[in-house]
């Protein structure tokens, strides 16, 4: 594999892999510049596929860092869905054309997104999804053309994805309605990861929508005669008058025309400040806040942090997958061979590196920790997992003699017979195991 950052300068800011970013440092308008600036994968290796079929999706192939990926963005420009004309109804049908505004999946698009899930999951490529949908189209026609199912098409791709996903939100990206709901790490929390780039938002329901459920005009004008001074006063005038002249009812329809003025007044002033409290809870770091992304990652680190992240997440799915096969695990319960995973990591690391605060350490002994809580740098787990073949190998057969020992246990606890009887059974078996040892060494020596 390339490293991203194999030649780094002192302070580690730039990339010398072939797609480092050059600014001129003088800008001249006499000259055009034609500078390569680097994006999130390797140049020169993007390679888009499927271009003419539903537009709306951009579906893909490129490195990062020299690791194959597959990539699905959205194209945020209007496109163009042609219908040709049946050429057997030479006289009635003719070309139809119509508009698609960018950010939504329509049927076609859908059914290609998923499709190009699928066509990833059986080349085995990491996939990026460069996420930017405000949801589904759901008009009449989008409904007869199946949007619904094709959309679940997704979901049921993801849901059996084996390798890692990384759902990125770039800068000003959205993604609200069902484009959230079938993107959600939770479809596949294994091997699904969100992240955000500052500037961008997501949420199920756009500002105005959380607006006009969670705080429509009753609540709002709750808050302006709770807050308002003027609104204040005359709320208490107004009972005031109505306490002692009830009779009076010039003065309080009077009282009752200024707060309306007010409150229409201030009407336009507070809906806007609502929009901007709903607005707070889309942000990049509210949804950190609340576990929806798993880190917020700016657009200028993005590429090297996802090729650290990828080189992680490629070297904890391939332990998983053999701790589950050494324990004899189901692969829905993928969760416990994590735990030993995590398990090794913690007790091999901390007896790598000797922590400054030893009491600390032996207090939180007992707790389980993730891999990713005891060691937070995804480089730093690489190189040091990369020293570490031997003791996971030793780990692994460790796992397998647990493993057979609980087997054996099992079918010792279900035989009828007695314990001689069992004892002769293991001697054959063992007898047989030396046979075949010794048959194998035979032939050895004499191709030798």
């Amino acid at each position: 594999d390339t490293k991203v950052d194999e030649d780094e300068d002192e302070d580690g800011d730039e990339i010398k892999d072939g797609s480092e970013e050059t600014i001129p440092s003088h800008l001249n308008d006499d000259v055009v510049y034609n500078e390569w600036l680097s994006g999130l994968f390797d140049r020169d290796s993007w390679t888009e596929y499927l271009q003419t079929w539903a537009p709306a999706v951009v579906i893909g192939r490129a490195r990062l860092g020299g690791i194959p990926c597959g990539i699905i963005a959205t194209e945020t420009r209007t496109t163009t869905h042609v219908i040709p004309p049946d050429p057997a109804l030479e006289d009635e049908s003719t070309e139809v054309s119509f508009s698609q505004p960018g950010q939504v999946w329509y049927p076609d698009s859908a059914f290609k997104t998923s499709q190009a899930i699928r066509d990833f999951k059986c080349e085995d490529l990491p996939l990026f999804i460069l996420a930017n949908w405000r949801g589904f189209s759901g008009g009449q026609r989008d409904m007869f053309h199946q949007i619904l199912k094709f959309g679940s098409y997704i979901v049921d791709e993801l849901a059996d994805y084996k390798q890692p996903v990384f759902i990125y939100l770039p800068p000003t990206a959205e993604l609200r309605g069902g484009a959230w709901v079938v993107l959600d790490s939770l479809i596949n929390d294994r091997v699904i990861e969100m992240y955000a780039a500052e500037g961008s938002k997501a949420n199920v329901l756009e500002p105005t929508g959380t607006v006009g459920l969670k705080y429509r005009k009753k609540s709002l004008l709750k808050t302006m005669h709770r807050i308002d001074p003027q609104l204040i006063g005359l709320d208490e005038r107004l009972k005031k008058v109505e306490k002692l002249s009830p009779n009076d009812k010039n003065t309080i329809n009077d009282i009752r025309k200024e707060i309306e003025n007010r409150e229409r007044g201030l009407f336009p002033i507070y809906n806007k400040i609502a929009l901007m409290y709903a607005q707070l809870h889309d942000t990049p770091q509210r949804m950190k806040d609340v576990n929806v992304v798993k880190n917020v990652v700016q657009w200028r680190n993005s590429r090297r942090y996802f090729y650290w992240r990828l080189r992680r997440k490629l070297i904890t799915n391939a332990a998983i997958n053999d701790i589950v096969k050494d324990m004899s695990l189901n692969e829905i319960d993928w969760k416990q061979a994590q735990r030993k995973f995590d398990e090794w990591v913690v007790k091999q690391y901390n007896d790598d590196v000797q922590d400054e605060d030893e009491t600390k350490a032996d207090k939180d002994k007992d707790i389980i920790k993730s891999n990713d809580e005891v060691i937070y740098d995804d480089k730093t787990f690489v190189e040091w997992y990369q020293t570490q073949n031997k003791g996971f190998n030793q780990f692994r057969v460790s796992l397998q003699q647990e493993s057979i020992e609980d087997k054996l246990q099992g079918l010792v606890n279900r035989f009828k017979g007695d314990k001689k009887q069992l004892q002769e059974i293991f001697q054959k078996l063992m007898q047989n195991k030396t046979n075949e040892s010794s048959s194998s060494d035979d032939q050895i020596v004499n191709i030798d």
